[in-house]
């Protein structure tokens, strides 16, 4: 039988070698490997022990499921078959079962590499070709803020009005419609189980209460390079304040500076580009301390700063 793509041409071209570590269980697991490059670039690491041939190749062309199709391969050792499936356009929810700890390890790696590759391929897209909007946010602070390459934030876009015939299950994927108000801010218009025609978001459901669908909103990371997060004024992004409502005349704490976010959409992703302090970028907001005209800063130890109407205080 002629075959448009051999089944093993490809296999020994790209081989290398390399030390590498992985996870396994509470410790880890060390060992040299070789990298095998399918037709399609999808990687499989093999070891002396664990590797493979023709004949995997060929099983996996015999047997492949289609597109959607749930999958299973029971003894994947380094997982050439699932990887395989994958490699021909696989795309359906495939579980691969290797008890070996090695060759289970070989796998994980193996498909950490592509689902990075195919989420930063997803990510690049939705930040140049998304629609941008801008979003509440909070900040949040950890004790290695600085040693992550990115910056952790809660977008309080979190419930809809929910239109479906019957409730989602939890976890269920779902569609928010959205639209963009005055100044570009995010509004939710709605949840339902179908596609809508406008822009929306994918997202997972939580749970209804009566009609509203309350979820998660789908993005809480902003990427930055170290010198980026470097220059971010932390204690002023984080700092709070006392706010007296001039009606009741109670105080309440609040962050003394506003907080927002730009997000891009598109085809159900979302992907936050830009913090922003008091509508500035937030490398390039300095907030110190009587810049703020809204705020009456405290005199002593006894007073508090607070929140005044504009004019009435100095």
């Amino acid at each position: 039988m002629l075959c448009s793509r051999p089944a093993f041409c490809f296999m020994h071209k790209f081989r290398r070698k390399i030390p590498c570590i992985f996870w396994k269980g509470n410790g880890t697991l060390s060992m040299e490997h070789s990298t095998e490059v399918l037709y399609n670039r999808t990687m499989v690491y093999c070891t002396p022990a664990h590797r493979f041939g023709s004949d995997a190749l060929l099983l996996a062309r015999f047997c492949a499921p289609k597109r959607a199709q749930k999958a299973a391969d029971l003894c994947s050792g380094c997982g050439i078959v699932a990887l395989e499936w994958h490699d021909r356009g696989h795309r359906g929810p495939c579980t691969a079962l290797e008890l070996q700890p090695e060759g289970s390890a070989l796998l994980a790696a193996a498909v950490e590499i592509f689902l990075l590759i195919w989420v930063r391929g997803e990510f690049r897209t939705v930040e140049a070709e998304g629609k941008e909007y801008v979003v509440p946010v909070s900040v949040q602070f950890a004790d290695n803020f600085y040693e992550k390459n990115y910056i952790t934030l809660h977008v309080p876009i979190d419930k809809a009005q929910w239109s479906g015939p019957a409730a989602p299950a939890a976890g269920e994927s779902v569609y928010v419609s959205i639209r963009a108000g005055e100044n570009e801010a995010m509004e939710v218009l709605g949840a339902q189980p179908d596609q809508p025609s406008g822009e929306y978001l994918l997202v997972r459901a939580k749970h209804l209460e009566g009609d509203v669908l309350y979820f998660d909103f789908p993005a809480d990371r902003l990427y930055m390079d170290e010198a980026d997060r470097r220059k971010i004024p932390v204690t002023e992004v984080a700092e709070r304040i006392q706010v007296r409502d001039p009606d009741t005349g109670r105080t309440e704490t609040r962050m003394k500076n506003t907080l927002t976010a730009r997000v891009r959409v598109k085809d159900g992703r979302a992907v936050i580009t830009a913090l922003l302090v008091n509508g500035s970028p937030v490398t390039a907001a300095f907030t110190t301390v009587g810049t703020n005209a809204d705020v009456k800063y405290a005199a002593s130890g006894k007073e508090k700063d607070t929140v005044v109407p504009m004019g009435d205080g100095t």
